[in-house]
């Protein structure tokens, strides 16, 4: 692994505090077996059910240790064993904890997983690996004309790269709004408005016609993770516990960066580190 991506995100002995103006993003790797029968003990009836209904043991193995992480970190935060934290879905399926404030969000991919926490922010975070797919065409159903015409005239590892990088900032979008993948094709990512690793958004009001006013909308922070892979990050505004359509446009200030007060930390979950009970 790159020493770049080690000092991005590095391992912790104990589990940081989650602060008011803090997201926390954890990286997990989903290929380490050994815990594999502690990560089982924390999971529901429910949980256990959908783990076996995998057919790949790695999918398996993966759904196993993100939801039972996911479990300890909620749990460590809102200071409950990890067996009783109930999750709820949203109308579009977007888990959320009813009764407590705290936000958070997470995805997997390939030999990875990252979940995102926050104390009263909704959260989208969105992690692909690059696979081979067929991209101008899924570029020319979902994404926006100006988005496809940039992938023209790439070489074909760029325009998958370029690809996801524009998938993973549009899901993680939609993923903090609420609205699942039916409000894809209403998304732009801003090619002209890089800064670093942001992105700036737009959102069309006519997701048909994929016209009418072209709204601002939140940044999103890109995630580096390792070669081969896309991630990014969305993060709406204090205090709401959704990001909906009807607050996007009151929503349209640069949160991700530094003039906005928060802070995105970053680290390695391992077997290594205490976790409060």
């Amino acid at each position: 692994m790159r020493e770049d991506v080690r000092i991005l995100w590095p391992d912790w002995p104990v589990l940081p505090r989650l602060l008011g103006d803090q997201v926390w993003v954890w990286r997990l790797g989903l290929r380490e077996t050994e815990e594999l029968d502690w990560a089982w003990g924390d999971l529901s009836s429910a949980e256990r059910e959908r783990a076996h209904r995998y057919r790949h043991q790695g999918d398996r193995q993966g759904f196993i240790l993100t939801r039972s992480w996911l479990r300890r970190l909620a749990g460590a935060y809102l200071g409950l064993a990890p067996q009783s934290v109930q999750f709820q879905l949203g109308p579009h399926g977007k888990p959320f904890l009813r009764g407590h404030p705290l936000q958070f969000n997470l995805s997997h991919s390939g030999d990875w997983a990252l979940l995102a926490f926050s104390r009263d922010r909704p959260l989208g975070i969105d992690l692909e690996r690059h696979r081979s797919v067929p991209v101008l065409r899924l570029a020319k159903r979902f994404f926006q004309r100006s988005e496809w015409d940039g992938l023209q005239g790439l070489s074909e590892e760029e325009q998958r790269r370029v690809f996801f990088d524009y998938w993973t900032v549009k899901e993680a979008y939609l993923k903090a709004t609420g609205e699942g993948l039916g409000g894809l094709s209403r998304v732009e990512v801003d090619g002209q408005g890089w800064q670093g690793d942001r992105m700036s958004l737009w959102r069309y009001e006519s997701e048909g016609e994929r016209t009418g006013e072209r709204l601002p909308t939140l940044e999103a922070q890109r995630l580096v993770l390792e070669p081969g892979y896309s991630a990014a990050l969305v993060v709406g505004g204090q205090g709401n516990t959704g990001c909906s359509e009807g607050d996007v446009a009151a929503n349209v200030t640069k949160i991700n960066n530094k003039s906005a007060g928060i802070r995105i930390s970053r680290g390695t979950i391992s077997p290594k580190m205490r976790v409060p009970s």
